[in-house]
């Protein structure tokens, strides 16, 4: 039964853990004491001159706390203030937020608030005896991670007290590994810390908020990107309102990987809020990201029948967007693109003289296919980039299909990404390439380029290029007649 009680002593740190977590830094910490022993620390920042006595009243306005106590580093003695006669009395002793102490509790458990913001400085730790605290440690932290950070020669064991059974956990080294009991490491709590030489701890510090979240409303959806700010990101947390600035509701249930999200639980005509924090390897979370909104709706489709001549956008909103005949981003023009639009073909080529920005992104690919009822390889030429040498434009998480010629480029370097371009096996009388390159120096990357295979007499690869220094590199080309061909290159 020791071994349970045990567990069950874990499991209620890991929700006390819980429960701190989940308030901001304004909200109140909120600390439950139990009968008997309790080896605390002070949750939030303490007012000036605070001490012992102060504390000891505070606590005695609504429970029952016979004493308390803390350990003098340079007597190596403990120190105790405790209730007497109605009053406090004993060692009246500075609270701050560099030490523990022990409350020892003579009635029931209680909880007790304490209003205020954490502090999460640096702990000094002296070789010897230490009741040591461990501020703002992250949700998952345990007594063996702290046993790695710290180092074997440092530290030589840390203990909690579990007041279930009246007994220590303790975790020592054993062969060089941590061993014994793995507690949690709570902020609030203290613990007995046996050092062998000092040293110091510091809380993993807070990963900082996504970057540039952008919002992209679309039919009944709303497609969401941003950017990861800090290294060594776990995931990432959504929180949608439909008021500004409050009353935000987390609507992902599981920590989100990508850095782009679809939220399709939403009503055309309805504006959403969006905020995004990152969370990071040890579980803590960053402040929100500043507020995007979007209002999904729903106006497409839209035919483009004539030549772009002026800097453009093309939105989800408006998709998808009916090419009719060939038709050229003229020069010193940029269109762009949002994530999950589709551009359907009728016929022609898409000819970029000037920058052609379309970054989708993995769950919301910008597609480029035939507009074709019944959609056959070569129902359009495909893209042509045409002496924009400047090297601006983009094709990101993009999707070609049904094209003669996914990618051209003559005189033009495009970065080319995360794009699959896509043939089809034994279909059609003509030459055809995944990526044609005429002195080009595009940078082809984290593409799948497949199906480029035709059983006639016509050529067909995956990537060709003439006079061309690409760089191409962690591309999956499968499938095709010929993988990479260089002539004269």
């Amino acid at each position: 039964m020791r071994t349970n009680y045990r567990l069950l002593f874990i499991l209620c740190l890991f929700c006390i853990f819980f429960f701190f977590l989940n308030g901001t830094s304004l909200a109140d910490e909120t600390f439950h004491f139990y009968h008997g022993a309790n080896f605390f620390s002070y949750p939030v920042r303490v007012s000036e001159n605070y001490r012992a006595y102060d504390f000891l009243d505070d606590l005695n306005d609504s429970a029952s706390v016979s004493s308390i106590q803390r350990y003098n580093r340079d007597t190596g003695e403990f120190e105790t203030c405790f209730w007497n006669e109605g009053g406090p009395a004993g060692v009246n002793f500075p609270i701050t937020n560099t030490e523990g102490y022990i409350v020892n509790v003579e009635g029931d458990s209680f909880d007790f608030a304490f209003p205020g913001t954490r502090v999460c400085d640096t702990v000094d730790l002296k070789k010897g005896f230490n009741l040591a605290i461990f501020p703002c440690a992250p949700s998952d932290y345990s007594s063996f991670q702290l046993m790695e950070d710290i180092g074997i020669e440092y530290i030589a064991s840390i203990k909690i007290y579990d007041n279930s059974t009246d007994t220590m956990l303790e975790t020592y080294w054993d062969g060089g590994n941590p061993s014994g009991d793995n507690f949690p490491i709570v902020h609030g709590f203290c613990y007995i810390v046996k050092m062998t030489a000092d040293s110091t701890w510091s809380p993993p510090e807070f990963p900082s908020m996504p970057c540039n979240l952008t919002a992209y409303p679309g039919n009944s959806m709303v497609v969401l990107t941003w950017n990861e700010a800090t290294p060594g990101i776990r995931g990432f947390n959504i929180y949608r309102s439909t008021t500004q600035g409050s009353d935000y509701t987390k609507i992902n249930h599981f920590l989100l990987s990508d850095n782009s999200f679809t939220d399709s639980d939403v009503e055309n005509g309805v504006t959403y809020y969006y905020r995004v924090t990152s969370v990071n390897n040890y579980g803590q979370e960053s402040e929100y990201s500043t507020e995007v909104n979007a209002t999904p709706s729903y106006a497409g489709p839209t035919t483009v029948d004539s030549d772009i001549t002026t800097d453009t956008n093309w939105h989800l909103s408006h998709s998808p967007y009916i090419v009719t005949t060939s038709i050229e981003v003229s020069s010193g023009t940029t269109l762009t693109i949002e994530p999950g639009v589709e551009v359907r073909f009728d016929t022609g080529s898409f000819d970029i003289r000037g920058n052609l920005i379309a970054e989708g992104t993995c769950s919301n690919p910008v597609v480029f296919k035939s507009n074709n009822q019944t959609p056959a390889f070569g129902d359009w030429t495909g893209l042509r980039f045409i002496g924009s040498g400047s090297g601006s434009s983009k094709l990101l998480h993009c999707v070609i299909q049904h094209a003669r010629t996914g990618i051209y480029c003559e005189d033009s370097s495009p970065e080319i990404a995360y794009c699959e371009i896509l043939g089809e096996k034994d279909s059609g009388n003509f030459n055809s390439y995944g990526i044609q390159l005429l002195r080009s120096n595009s940078y082809i990357h984290h593409c799948i380029i497949a199906h480029f295979n035709n059983s006639s007499s016509y050529t067909e690869r995956a990537i060709y290029m003439q006079e061309s220094s690409p760089t191409i590199e962690h591309n999956h080309i499968y499938d095709n007649e010929y993988g990479i061909e260089m002539y004269y290159g």
